[in-house]
């Protein structure tokens, strides 16, 4: 699942379980809600407690980094895990989004 915390002006998505074609329907739908109404200008997306996304959990990135862009939000991601972090780099996801590397 995925918790929702809103600290210093920065809407906070958690990620508590690998992001997988299993699970990203619901989380998609979850976070489609939490964006819908009113939002602070920071969106992140945290990872570091995750090990595995996978091209359906990509796509999950890749909406809320539309959204940010429409609606002129800022987007980053913080991810711990080398493997997260190549994946996202592999796609060039580092060319469009931040990515913070942080300790595991």
């Amino acid at each position: 699942m995925m918790n929702v915390v809103l600290e210093n002006n920065e809407l906070v998505f958690q990620a508590e379980e690998d992001i997988t074609l299993h699970n990203v329907e619901k989380l998609m739908v979850f976070v489609k809600e939490k964006l819908n109404g009113e939002v602070p200008t920071t969106i992140l997306l945290d990872l570091s407690k995750i090990q595995l996304i996978d091209s359906s959990g990509l796509k999950l990135v890749l909406g809320i980094y539309q959204f940010c862009e429409k609606s002129e939000k800022d987007f980053h991601v913080k991810a711990a895990s080398q493997g997260i972090i190549r994946v996202l780099h592999f796609c060039g996801l580092n060319r469009l989004i931040k990515i913070e590397q942080v300790s595991a």
